[in-house]
C-alpha cells in the first residue's frame, strides 16, 4: 500500500488509520469545506499548499470523482504558464495540456478506482516531469479521490544527461587515445586498459588485467617506480611524471613516458590511479643514434675529436693523484699525403678506415681510440704504466697492410703520461712534442715525452 504524502490526513483504501500528518494538523476528520462541497477538507488545504510550495518544481493536485480539481498548490504551476489559483475548482482538462488530456483522465480515475501508478518521464513546454497518481481516503468519508504530484525532474534530467555525455566522452578518449590509458587499484593491480597500451606491451587485456607494475617493469625500475607511488598514495603529491621502461611480451624493454594522477571520489577518498602512458621507444633509439652520429667520426667509425676530448678530460679529472695515472699515445700516418696523391684520396680513405679496424683489433678493452685530425690518432690508456704505454705505442706503429696492393702503412707515435696538475690539453701538448720528435727520427718510431 504506497502512503499518501504527510500532511494531507488522508488515508488509502483499506487502510483503517489515518495517514501521516504534518506539525499541528489534528487528527480528526477534515473540518472546513471547500465552496461547500467537502468539509473535511478545509483545514488541511493550507498545510498541502505549504507542503507543495516547500519543494521546488513540485506540483498537487486533487480531484474528486467528477474529474475536477479541488486542491491545486505549488510552484512547478508558474513554470507551464499556469496559475495554482485559477486551477482550483477547475476541470482537470484545464490544467493538463492538450495532448496529455486522455493519459491524465486515464491515470485518475484509475486511482479514484484504487490503483495507484507512476510516470516517470512527461514531457511539457521544454520541461521534464515525474508524476504520481495515487488513491486516497479522507478519513471519516466514504469519498475517494486521486491526488496527483509532480515533480520538475528538467535540471536533475540535463545534469544526468551532461553526466552521460561525460561519461561517452570519457570512455571514448580513454579507449581510442593513440596513448596508453591505465586505470590501476589501490592495490597496485591493472583494473581496466585500453588498446593502445595492450598493443604497446604485445599483450591482451586479459593476459594484463589483475597484473600489478612490478609484473611489466623492467626490474631496474621497480623500486624507484614503488616509490613516487607511494607519494602519490600519501598525498604528498597529486601527480607524477616517470621515465621508465616496461618489458614486451617478447622480451625486450619498452621505454615509456608515463603520467599517473590520483583518482579521488567527492569526499577526498583515493579511488585509483589514471596512468598516461607514451611510448618512447623509437624517439630513445633515434636520440641514441643522433647521440653517436655527433660524437662518430663518418669515415673510421671512431670517437671523433669532441668525444675524445670530452673522455681525455674526464679522464684528467678522475684520475689526478691516482697510480698509475694513465696516457695517451698521439700517432700520425707516415708519408700519407703520398698516399692521397699518388692514388687519389679514396686510397687515403681506404688506409685510415684499415689502419683504425687493426689498431682498435690490438687495444686493451677500455682503452679509447679516436680520430682527431686527417691522419691524426688519438690512444687514451687508462690505468696503464709508462712502459705499458711504450708497449702499446710499439705495437700499433707497426706496418699494417692496405687494401690496395697489399701497401703498407706505418705510423710514428708520441707518448705522454698524465701528471699532476694536467688537463686534457696539456697532457696532448706533451704527446704532439713527442710525436714531432719521433716523425724527426723516421717511420715506426716511438717517443715517451
Amino acid at each position: 500500500m504506497i502512503e499518501a504524502p504527510p500532511g494531507f490526513g488522508w488515508q488509502h483504501p483499506g487502510d483503517d488509520t489515518a495517514g501521516p500528518k504534518a506539525p499541528g494538523v489534528g487528527a480528526g476528520p477534515i473540518r472546513a469545506g471547500l465552496a461547500g462541497r467537502d468539509e473535511r477538507l478545509g483545514a488541511q488545504v493550507p498545510m498541502s499548499r505549504q507542503l507543495a510550495d516547500a519543494v521546488p518544481g513540485m506540483t498537487m493536485m486533487l480531484v474528486d470523482r467528477d474529474l475536477r480539481v479541488l486542491v491545486a498548490a505549488g510552484g512547478g504551476f508558474a513554470r507551464v504558464g499556469l496559475v495554482a489559483a485559477n486551477v482550483e475548482g477547475a476541470p482537470l482538462d484545464a490544467a493538463v495540456a492538450s495532448h496529455r488530456v486522455v493519459e491524465v483522465r486515464r491515470r485518475c480515475e484509475a486511482a479514484l478506482g484504487g490503483m495507484p501508478s507512476v510516470e516517470d518521464r512527461v514531457e511539457r513546454d521544454g520541461s521534464i516531469f515525474w508524476v504520481r497518481y495515487l488513491p486516497v481516503d479522507v478519513v471519516g468519508s466514504e469519498e475517494r479521490y486521486a491526488l496527483v504530484v509532480s515533480q520538475d525532474m528538467t535540471e536533475r534530467d540535463q545534469a544526468r544527461r551532461a553526466l552521460e555525455r561525460s561519461e561517452a566522452a570519457y570512455a571514448a578518449v580513454f579507449e581510442q587515445s593513440v596513448v596508453g590509458n591505465v586505470l590501476v587499484g589501490l592495490d597496485g593491480r591493472l583494473v581496466r586498459m585500453n588498446a593502445a597500451f595492450c598493443t604497446m606491451l604485445g599483450r591482451s587485456p586479459h593476459e594484463l588485467e589483475g597484473l600489478g607494475w612490478p609484473d611489466i617493469t623492467h626490474p631496474d625500475d621497480v623500486a624507484d617506480n614503488a616509490l613516487k607511488a607511494a607519494d602519490l598514495l600519501s598525498g604528498t603529491r597529486s601527480s607524477i611524471i616517470l621515465e621508465k621502461r616496461f618489458v614486451h611480451a617478447s622480451g625486450r624493454p619498452v621505454d615509456v613516458i608515463m603520467g599517473v594522477t590520483l583518482v579521488r571520489d567527492e569526499h577526498g577518498s583515493p579511488l585509483h590511479l589514471h596512468s598516461q602512458i607514451v611510448d618512447v621507444s623509437e624517439l630513445r633509439a633515434s636520440q641514441e643514434e643522433l647521440r653517436r652520429l655527433a660524437s662518430t667520426d663518418v669515415l673510421t667509425g671512431l670517437p671523433n675529436r669532441r668525444a675524445t676530448q670530452l673522455a681525455l678530460e674526464e679522464h684528467c679529472a678522475d684520475h689526478v693523484g691516482r697510480r698509475p695515472a694513465g696516457g695517451v699515445i698521439l700517432l700520425d700516418l707516415d708519408r700519407f699525403k703520398s698516399i692521397n696523391d699518388t692514388h687519389g684520396h679514396g686510397a687515403g680513405d681506404e688506409a685510415l678506415r684499415a689502419v683504425a679496424g687493426q689498431w682498435r683489433q690490438q687495444l686493451r678493452r677500455g682503452d679509447l681510440l679516436g680520430r682527431i685530425g686527417g691522419d691524426e690518432l688519438l690512444v687514451l690508456l687508462p690505468d696503464a704504466t709508462a712502459a705499458e704505454a711504450r708497449v702499446v705505442a710499439s705495437a700499433l706503429v707497426a706496418p699494417v697492410v692496405t687494401g690496395r696492393g697489399n701497401e703498407k702503412v706505418t705510423a710514428c707515435a708520441g707518448v705522454a703520461m698524465l701528471q699532476a696538475g694536467d688537463d686534457g690539453a696539456a697532457l696532448v701538448a706533451r704527446a704532439d712534442r713527442a710525436l714531432l720528435a719521433s716523425k724527426a727520427v723516421g717511420p715506426g718510431t716511438v717517443t715517451v715525452a
